[in-house]
């Protein structure tokens, strides 16, 4: 007898329901046939499920559940007459792993970065995410690319403090059909506000000699060094010294008569474990002036 024809998988899942690749083990196959003829169908470990095509020549199996991976079934008919032909290999894939995710950022933690990108990574190719499926606490998820089992995203954080970035089971599916598994739960405290400084000395406002000047910070901070520090006149700073992690202090030296000024410069000013830029232009502390013969 002829090959079966218009053999199918009644219970192939996924994005085509005519791929052969499915999350279902136990298969629905189908097809048309002699009328009666006796229909064999065999996995590729030897087991086996038949049955009888009706008087059109239909008919539908079964199979034992099959293992996760490729896999060969074959289908031979005998017909009324008692000839059986050489079969049909059909080649399904069986998928009933649910594909796993996870978020990653480079992104530092705490960070100053707005927005700031967030990778999702599953372990399949899957179609389906779209930013609805995203929760983010504090922040909202913008800009989604990507395909197969690459995603990216932005995160536009609300205010300072720490984000949630976590995307729920069922986000999206595999070839196959399986849907995601809930990911893990992404966190980064976001700084967006600049660190203050102020100067201060108990140097008279007339003096004749080299004065200290302490600089605090409204929150610690890395990075600051003797170049961040202008004066004017002339005058020369010396003995940085790092007292905490929010209290620096320096001696400036007048070289001539007449004002001086001190102010930090624009640095890279670090809270501790971030990369947040502190804008201290502009924080000017004015002394009288420097007089030799006082």
């Amino acid at each position: 007898p002829n090959p079966a024809t218009s053999v199918a998988i009644t219970t192939d899942t996924g994005i085509s329901n005519s791929d052969f690749i499915t999350s279902d083990d136990t298969l629905d196959i189908s097809g048309t046939t002699e009328a009666g003829a006796f229909v064999l169908l065999t996995d590729d470990l030897n087991r086996s499920v038949s049955t009888t095509a009706d008087s059109s020549g239909a008919f539908t199996l079964s199979n034992a559940a099959l293992a996760d991976g490729p896999r060969a079934l074959k289908l031979t008919i005998t017909d009324t007459a008692g000839n059986t032909n050489a079969g049909s290999i059909y080649n399904v894939v069986v998928d009933t792993v649910k594909p796993t995710l996870i978020l990653s950022t480079a992104a530092a933690d705490p960070t100053n970065l707005n927005p700031f990108t967030v990778t999702a990574t599953f372990a399949e190719a899957v179609n389906g995410l779209t930013l609805g499926d995203i929760n983010v606490t504090n922040g909202t998820a913008s800009n989604l690319t990507g395909s197969g089992s690459v995603y990216t995203f932005n995160v536009i954080p609300t205010a300072d403090g720490k984000i949630e970035v976590s995307i729920g089971a069922n986000a999206a599916d595999d070839t196959a059909g399986n849907s995601s598994v809930a990911s893990n739960t992404l966190v980064r405290v976001y700084d967006g506000t600049a660190p203050t400084v102020a100067l201060a000395t108990p140097a008279t406002p007339a003096t004749k000699a080299p004065f200290t000047v302490t600089a605090t910070f409204s929150e610690d901070v890395t990075g600051l060094v003797v170049g961040d520090i202008t004066t004017t006149n002339g005058a020369t700073v010396g003995s940085f010294t790092a007292v905490s992690a929010t209290v620096y202090t320096f001696v400036v030296t007048p070289t001539a008569q007449g004002q001086v000024d001190e102010y930090a410069t624009t640095f890279q000013g670090f809270p501790v474990g971030s990369a947040t830029e502190a804008e201290l232009a502009g924080f000017r502390q004015t002394w009288a002036a420097y007089d030799a013969v006082l």
